[in-house]
């Protein structure tokens, strides 16, 4: 068994409902999403004035604490591996929740790898 500790999460939304391509400003989908194939089948979700595509996020293991204890789906990590956004979809998959999270919490569990 190892020691888990969690990321210290600093702001969690609402449950919010995705966002269409029409939803983004023209001027980011063309310059931060332009890399994206077909920006019209893309789903698309934003924290604040932040926005990502959903691939962006890597998704979190079903047998990760992360998953297990606080129900997140998936993650993105920023520049630095100590901060980011962890995804949570909601059961009938119309909505979402992020939460920015950074470094780590003084939560720890005993985890079985």
């Amino acid at each position: 068994m190892n020691n888990y500790t969690f990321p210290n999460i600093v702001d969690e939304t609402d449950w919010i409902f995705y966002s269409a391509v029409h939803d983004i400003p023209h001027e980011l989908l063309h310059t931060e999403f332009d890399w994206v194939n077909e920006p019209e089948n893309a789903v698309f979700i934003r924290h604040g004035d932040v926005w990502f595509s959903i691939d962006e996020f890597m998704k979190i293991d079903d047998a990760s604490p992360l998953k297990l204890e606080l129900g997140w789906h998936a993650i993105y990590h920023d520049n630095t591996f100590n901060s980011g956004y962890l995804l949570m979809l909601s059961e009938s998959s119309i909505s979402y929740k992020l939460a920015r999270f950074f470094g780590t919490s003084d939560k720890t569990i005993k985890h079985k790898q």
